[in-house]
């Protein structure tokens, strides 16, 4: 009747619980009968009860999501997540689950600016299958507009380019510009492991940035 700790092996024996009780019964040839009842000890029966086990063992991979930073508004591009790999078990049976969110990569600048105004651009955690690179517009230190906006729906990670951008850095002659995922934004994924009588395990991995 504890509570249970993560990990603890629960372990639920019948010794001094139960008995096997025998009945010995002798009937002469003309049917008079007697009896005698004879106990064990306690039965020595185990059931283990252990938590499932998880081994996540490679990381999510998220695919290239770039767009052209001069393209401007409508710039847009897909990436698929590959699921991490890992193995679950647990004596009564388990049932696994992969959830996914949007987490960042490092500190919130992103080296970008916008080509028209110079606007730094800011990474800005909406939710967890959201985040939108901001900026302010107008000089008061508010991060009002959104030059893009990554978005998490299943295995699809999708990356919107509302502005022409340009990186902060001096371009170099034929310098191709393009905005993408790579060092900024990482998925990070939860994987779960129940097993036949609801316990649950969990553990989470995060791609490259």
């Amino acid at each position: 009747s504890n509570t249970q700790g993560v990990g603890e092996d629960n372990t639920l024996d019948l010794n001094g619980l139960i008995n096997v009780v025998a009945t010995v019964t002798a009937t002469d040839g003309d049917n008079d009968v007697v009896s005698q009842q004879s106990t064990s000890s306690g039965l020595s029966l185990t059931f283990d009860d252990t938590d499932p086990t998880l081994s996540i063992t490679a990381a999510p991979v998220v695919g290239a999501a770039e767009v052209v930073e001069a393209s401007g508004a409508g710039g847009h591009s897909q990436a698929t997540i590959t699921p991490p790999t890992f193995t679950a078990s647990a004596v009564d049976g388990v049932t696994t689950n992969v959830t996914y969110a949007l987490a960042l990569a490092g500190g919130a600048a992103t080296g970008l600016l916008t080509t028209e105004g110079n606007h730094a651009i800011t990474l800005v955690v909406d939710s967890a299958t959201q985040v939108s690179g901001q900026y302010d517009s107008d000089g008061d230190s508010v991060l009002d507009a959104t030059a893009f906006t990554v978005t998490l729906s299943g295995t699809t990670v999708t990356l919107t380019s509302l502005v022409a951008l340009e990186h902060s850095n001096t371009q170099g002659v034929g310098e191709d510009n393009t905005l993408d995922l790579n060092g900024l934004i990482n998925v990070v994924a939860t994987v779960t492991a129940t097993d036949g009588d609801n316990d649950v395990v969990s553990q989470q991995s995060t791609s490259s940035g």
